[in-house]
Parts: structure tokens; C-alpha cells; sequence
């Protein structure tokens, strides 16, 4: 009769510990700029997306359309596209690729020298977004009649 080995929990010599032993220090850097890896470049493809949304957007058909409609709720009378919505479109238009390439080439950067770099696609979107905002309010304040229907209606003007 065959004895079975004596290892393991139930023999003589040790088993497996049943408490894993800890990542080292390097085995967490790596694991963590993988993971930032992965999360950046998920960022940076939707931010491809909302690049050329954005730039959609600040088209300037896009703009007058925008206004017009505002025009309409706020009650401003008839809506009259002005002479340098061509201009905030350009703009917006052009400033828009540019920040994703100028985060895109941060990020690039950073990974090359195995730092954390994720974060460089959420500032070029928060960026992106306020360029946005000012270049939207910035075409809609050409527009005098249109402010003063807004803050009339607020409450704030005469």
C-alpha cells in the first residue's frame, strides 16, 4: 500500500499560506500606471468624440440656430444673425483640436516616463468644456435685445 505525500495541510511538511502575500512596491506602480493607462486612453477616445461634437456645435449655423431659438423663448423679437458669429466660430473650430492635441501630447509624455497621466484627458474636457461656454455666451451677448429679454425676464432689468 502507497502512502500519499506528506505535504500540504493534512501532511508534515507546510501547505500554501492562506494569507497571499502582499504586492511590493513596484508591483503596485506598475498595476496602477496600467490601470491609469487603461482609464486614459478610454478618456481620450471619448474625448475624440466630444471634440468633434464640440466643434459641431460652434458651427456657425450651429450658433445663429442656437440664438434664434433663444430669440424665440425669451421672446426678443426677430433674430438677425450678427457679423462676427463667422469670427467665434473660426474660433471654436480651431481651439477645440488644439486642446485635445496639447492634453493628448501631455499625456504622452507622462506615460512615457511612467508617471500617472489619466487626469491630463479630464482637464483637456473640463477645459474644452468652459471654451465652450465662453465662446457660446460669447456669440449670443452680440446679440444686446437678446441679453435684455434674458434679464428682463430674470428679473434684473427694466
Amino acid at each position: 500500500m502507497t502512502k500519499p505525500p506528506n505535504n500540504g495541510p493534512r501532511g508534515d511538511a507546510p501547505g500554501p499560506s492562506p494569507i497571499p502575500t502582499p504586492p511590493t512596491p513596484e508591483e503596485r506602480r506598475k498595476v496602477t500606471r496600467r490601470i491609469d493607462l487603461i482609464y486614459g486612453i478610454a478618456l481620450f477616445v471619448m474625448g475624440i468624440v466630444a471634440t468633434i461634437s464640440s466643434m459641431t456645435a460652434l458651427t456657425e449655423n450651429a450658433l445663429a440656430a442656437q440664438a434664434a431659438a433663444m430669440f424665440e423663448q425669451y421672446e426678443a423679437g426677430d433674430y438677425v444673425r450678427a457679423d462676427g458669429l463667422a469670427w467665434i466660430s473660426l474660433a471654436g473650430i480651431i481651439v477645440h483640436p488644439l486642446n485635445y492635441a496639447l492634453w493628448l501630447w501631455i499625456a504622452l509624455g507622462r506615460w512615457r516616463a511612467e508617471k500617472l497621466a489619466a487626469w491630463c484627458a479630464i482637464v483637456g474636457a473640463i477645459v474644452g468644456w468652459l471654451m465652450s461656454t465662453l465662446l457660446v455666451t460669447a456669440a449670443l451677448m452680440m446679440h444686446p435685445q437678446l441679453t435684455d429679454a434674458v434679464l428682463k425676464q430674470a428679473g434684473l432689468g427694466g
